[in-house]
């Protein structure tokens, strides 16, 4: 009888044991639930609103001037306009930036080469990296190189 007894004490703390976990993991996975429901993060991605400027276009023998452009630096609005005008563009990346070896049938060489300019001030980094505000104006010459 003395060891029925213990028999059932041990099975009755064992399922006392058992509820007690059980429990804690309910209240624990409901809190956790109730947390991640009340509480939602969005993440929302903020565009960046480029500059809008104005390209001239000059190959040394007539010149295009295309306003309302968007873009972010000196080369980007070379490369915006002509791939909409269909204008051919061979560029060379290097580890200082985009070099502009051709624009339409005009090649930079040791005579003449595509020059930039922002605001009449002549490009003094990679045209890639020459950021833009609205309201500039950036100008491609095929003029005497400075090479």
């Amino acid at each position: 009888m003395l060891q029925c007894s213990i028999h059932m004490k041990n099975k009755t703390v064992l399922v006392l044991a058992l509820i007690a976990v059980f429990f804690a993991g309910s209240v624990s996975f409901f809190t956790y639930n109730q947390k991640t429901v009340k509480n939602p993060t969005i993440q929302v991605k903020k565009e960046i609103q480029k500059p809008i400027v104005t390209l001239v276009l000059d190959d040394g023998e007539k010149a295009a001037t295309y306003s309302g452009v968007s873009a972010q630096n000196a080369f980007e609005i070379l490369s915006v306009v002509t791939e909409k005008e269909k204008i051919p563009l061979v560029t060379k990346q290097y580890d200082f930036g985009i070099f502009v070896q051709k624009i339409g049938d005009k090649e930079s060489g040791t005579a003449m080469a595509w020059i930039y300019s922002v605001n009449g001030k002549s490009g003094e980094v990679a045209a890639d990296k020459a950021n833009l505000t609205t309201g500039d104006t950036v100008e491609w010459k095929y003029t005497k190189s400075i090479y």
